[in-house]
């Protein structure tokens, strides 16, 4: 009898490169939600904790996940359920010299 092992390997995404010029506020790029205040950009996964929904839309200062209604601050917190926990906030760096956000994204 011949054992055999699999190993399974979680890809590595590579990261979004995203230009400097976003408008100021809240911004959708596909699954990343950018929260630019002045030079400041708070990057968060648009992808709802519930079940994985894209979050696409805001209302009255709040994320809103069309498929079952969560809500979250524009930082990320919840403010309404289905879904308990906040939305992920993504690791990133400024490229000055290329004018580039750079997200280091999950997926």
């Amino acid at each position: 009898m011949v054992k055999r092992s699999i190993m399974l390997f979680k890809a590595q995404a590579k990261p979004r490169r995203l230009s400097l010029d976003i408008a100021q506020g809240i911004s959708f790029h596909q699954d990343i939600i950018i929260n630019r205040r002045g030079d400041k950009y708070l990057v968060i996964s648009a992808r709802c904790t519930h079940l994985g929904c894209i979050i696409d839309t805001i209302k009255d200062g709040k994320l809103l996940c069309p498929c079952h209604g969560s809500s979250y601050s524009t930082e990320g917190q919840v403010l309404r359920g289905p879904a308990k926990r906040n939305l992920s906030l993504l690791p990133h760096r400024i490229d000055k010299k290329e004018n580039v956000l750079i997200v280091e994204t999950t997926s």
